[in-house]
């Protein structure tokens, strides 16, 4: 995130950055910042690494000049659920064709299992997925994987 202040009489002395209403460390936020000269009064460029909080977010920003006097700052509101957090999504698809007793046998567990398995991947950012399939669908097996 780019940050531009812009001296408009009076200097730049102190900035602070507030999010969800708790003053930000300049040390941890700021990762560059550059000071340019226009029309005689100071503008500077600071560089921004904020890490939005779930659910919604607000970020304020609040300059002073040399004599402490602070400058009336707009409050911007965000959403951050969409880029808070990575997914944590895991997949777990069983399916069983062939059972030990041969009329329980079924034609598409499997590949119905493997097929809605591939669909959700398709459509999410799944951070694991497993397949148990006929014999290595056992109970110990799913609860390892439940458990992992």
């Amino acid at each position: 995130m780019q940050l531009d202040v812009y001296d408009r009489g009076g200097g730049i002395d102190k900035i602070h950055v507030y999010q969800n209403g708790k003053i930000l460390s300049n040390e941890h936020v700021v990762v560059a910042q550059q000071s340019l000269q226009e029309n005689d009064a100071e503008h500077r460029v600071l560089t921004l690494n904020i890490t939005p909080s779930a659910g919604k977010n607000t970020l304020k920003v609040i300059a002073s000049n040399d004599m402490g006097i602070e400058n009336s700052s707009t409050e911007l509101s965000f959403d951050g659920k969409t880029k808070a957090y990575e997914s944590s999504l895991k997949l777990l698809t069983i399916g069983i064709d062939q059972y030990s007793d041969d009329k329980l046998n079924l034609n598409y567990s499997v590949t119905d299992a493997d097929s809605i398995g591939q669909a959700i991947k398709n459509t999410s950012k799944v951070a694991a997925s497993i397949n148990l399939y006929n014999e290595n669908a056992t109970k110990p097996k799913f609860w390892q994987n439940l458990k992992n």
